[in-house]
């Protein structure tokens, strides 16, 4: 015959059993905290690689009137 388990150990059966219910509740409002950030990410991305062709172009766009003006920059 097998005897009961002592109390304490139900006890912390109880309390493991209750974190993993929390934890498991946790779990998907990561995973949509991570998702959100990916596409921020990718949405900040994509706005400095337009940021930088805008000042890519407007750095021509200076040195092509600096050399018109009569004086080429360095």
């Amino acid at each position: 015959m097998i005897s009961p388990a002592p109390d304490h150990e139900l006890l912390d059966r109880d309390q493991l059993l209750d974190r993993l219910h929390e934890l498991r509740m946790l779990v998907p409002a990561f995973a949509e905290e991570l998702a959100s950030a990916r596409r921020q990410a990718a949405a900040l991305r994509v706005e400095r690689r337009r940021l930088l062709e805008r000042v890519a172009q407007l750095q021509r766009r200076s040195q092509r009137g600096a050399v018109a003006g009569g004086y080429a920059r360095r």
